[in-house]
């Protein structure tokens, strides 16, 4: 079974919204959360504290963190991609969206409806071809929303879906309708948290998150190119409308441009995933 943990990140200034994390086999669960114990150990955080991407003015890594957060959380990715998981991410220009753009919705509206569109998205990418070219089944598990509200809305939104399949899905290999839990209490979605938080920066042009998207970056889910027997890719061609989805289609430019030194330096193979071209032989 394959476990998808699922958290969002909101940048108000740019009026940017994603919705993603990763999927993992379930045999790797205990061990990841033994990584992020020892991650906390190793920079000096407690146990009981929760890694966020944006932690607000009073949590400890704003206070009494000693270390730098740009390598704990360089660190966090290294968890994702030693224990081979795979990155999702959905994300939305919320400006260029038609209902902002067009018909003057205020974010409050425009959010939520964002959100339904990239959970839908993200569960057909981990319907297929995720599960479906593994025949496994496997669960949705996100982080609380800020309100009830909203959190009851997008899973009564996704419900339908699960009952009647989406316009390219049926959505039958996801075992039930997605599953909340306190990000406080999970360590696999407190990296949820932070991948999706390195993304929306690095497309929003933050400087942070450009800097660590490359350790994000590696561990993208890409078209795996199901019914070929061999083949070979640039990054950018396997994981834009896969492992990264960008709203609407005409902001994947902005995408892109994040993915020009990842296409000079590395490659996507059958045999070995995403990798250093040097080490393409």
């Amino acid at each position: 079974m394959k476990i998808l943990y699922l958290d969002d990140s909101y940048r108000k200034e740019e009026c940017i919204l994603g919705y993603g994390g990763y999927h993992v086999d379930g045999a790797a669960l205990r061990r990841i959360g033994d990584d992020v114990a020892a991650l906390k150990k190793q920079h000096g955080i407690p146990l009981a504290v929760e890694l966020k991407w944006a932690p607000p003015r009073d949590h400890f890594l704003r206070t009494r963190f000693t270390g730098r957060r740009h390598e704990l959380y360089r660190d966090a990715l290294a968890i994702l991609e030693r224990n081979c998981a795979h990155v999702m991410c959905a994300v939305h220009f919320l400006n260029d969206c038609y209902g902002v753009s067009l018909h003057g919705w205020p974010m409050a509206r425009a959010i939520p409806w964002a959100a339904k569109q990239q959970l839908k998205f993200l569960a057909e990418r981990f319907q297929r071809p995720c599960l479906a070219s593994s025949d496994d089944c496997g669960l949705i598990i996100v982080d609380e929303f800020g309100s009830r509200e909203g959190q009851e809305a997008l899973i009564e939104g996704f419900s339908l879906h699960m009952l009647l399949g989406t316009e390219y899905e049926t959505l039958d290999r996801i075992g039930a309708l997605p599953l909340t839990t306190s990000s406080k209490r999970s360590p696999h979605v407190q990296l949820a948290d932070i991948v999706t938080g390195v993304i929306v920066a690095a497309l929003a042009g933050s400087r942070y998150g450009v800097d660590l998207f490359e350790h994000a970056a590696r561990s993208f889910f890409y078209d795996p190119h199901d019914g070929s027997e061999r083949f070979a890719s640039t990054v950018s061609a396997a994981v834009i409308g896969y492992g990264l989805k960008v709203f609407p289609n005409g902001c994947c430019t902005k995408a892109q441009r994040l993915f020009t030194e990842l296409d000079r330096r590395y490659i996507v193979t059958s045999e070995k995933g995403i990798h250093l071209r040097s080490a393409a032989a």
